[in-house]
């Protein structure tokens, strides 16, 4: 689209899905950096290999919100781009923009772990139970 846009000297990132694009595209990139470096070279990114485990649970809250980032962009899209709007039925972007988004966003909250997110411990099911 960026490519479309700069072939027709159409403006950039003029409406909500170009700008949470954009957001998306910056935050993508700094995700991965971040992530790579906790994992490839902790020491040299973050002082030891303890700072770099650290930071891969804010990593990992990072990411579930990047995702859902990347879905709401997606609706934006289908809901409010102008192409989109020609291109299909009313009930095509509410089903592929609206419903499908929010169908991924209940299997990967389904999935979160929250004793890995900061702030929380893995549960202990092993309390109340006698040998």
């Amino acid at each position: 689209m960026f490519i479309n846009k700069v072939e027709h000297g159409a403006p950039h990132f003029t409406t909500w899905h170009g700008r949470f694009g954009l957001i998306a595209l910056i935050w993508l990139v700094l995700h991965s950096l971040v992530g790579g470096a906790s994992v490839w070279f902790p020491v040299k990114a973050f002082g030891s290999v303890d700072k770099g485990k650290m930071t891969w649970k804010w990593h990992r809250v990072s990411g579930y919100l990047l995702v859902a980032w990347f879905l709401i962009t997606a609706h934006l899209a289908g809901g409010y781009a102008t192409w989109v709007q020609m291109e299909t039925s009313w009930a095509e972007r509410f089903w592929i923009y609206t419903i499908l988004p929010i169908i991924a966003l209940i299997g990967i909250a389904s999935r979160i772990r929250i004793w890995k997110l900061p702030g929380f411990q893995k549960p202990d099911y092993s309390v109340g139970i006698v040998s």
